[in-house]
């Protein structure tokens, strides 16, 4: 079990790209719900053929953050002045477009949110149709903005720190 280092520096979704992200925009994702991150957290494995059932090992780390500002694309108002719908922001194949060495629309309004000086973005989950993500910009976070692991120390250690 590799657990206690969990990390809130965004590198993940900085080198294998995200929906929100484009690769080399240090991003956290997170959700609002427990049901939303576990059916955040299989996607991969169901877009590989997975049987969702077979693959139960999971760490869930909750965290707690503060920002400024989050453009909220939950906002149908918002959407609709970045000329997107719903279904648009969520069924676009984000991962076939990066594949193909290009930005999708998704990734456009990250890399665009963060460079106008928002912190992150409230965006609805494209895998629980009620449930609610949060992608913060760690580098865009400054006092007296955090973001913070909850219940760290009660995280096992990781292998090399055994004695």
């Amino acid at each position: 079990m590799r657990i206690k280092r969990i990390s809130l520096s965004g590198n993940g979704a900085s080198y294998f790209g995200g929906r929100w992200n484009t690769q080399s925009l240090r991003a956290i994702y997170g959700s609002l719900s427990v049901q939303t991150a576990v059916s955040e957290s299989y996607q991969t494995f169901n877009k590989f053929g997975f049987d969702k059932q077979s693959i139960r090992p999971r760490v869930i780390a909750g965290f707690e953050f503060k920002v400024k500002s989050l453009l909220d694309l939950t906002d149908a108002s918002i959407r609709r002045k970045l000329g997107f719908s719903l279904t648009e922001l969520l069924e676009e194949d984000w991962q076939a477009i990066q594949d193909q060495g290009e930005e999708s629309w998704t990734q456009a309004i990250g890399r665009g949110a963060y460079q106008s000086g928002f912190q992150g973005l409230l965006v609805p989950s494209a895998r629980t149709r009620r449930g609610q993500n949060v992608v913060i910009f760690p580098d865009s976070i400054v006092s007296p903005s955090y973001i913070k692991l909850i219940a760290e120390d009660d995280l096992p250690p990781h292998p090399s720190d055994w004695p």
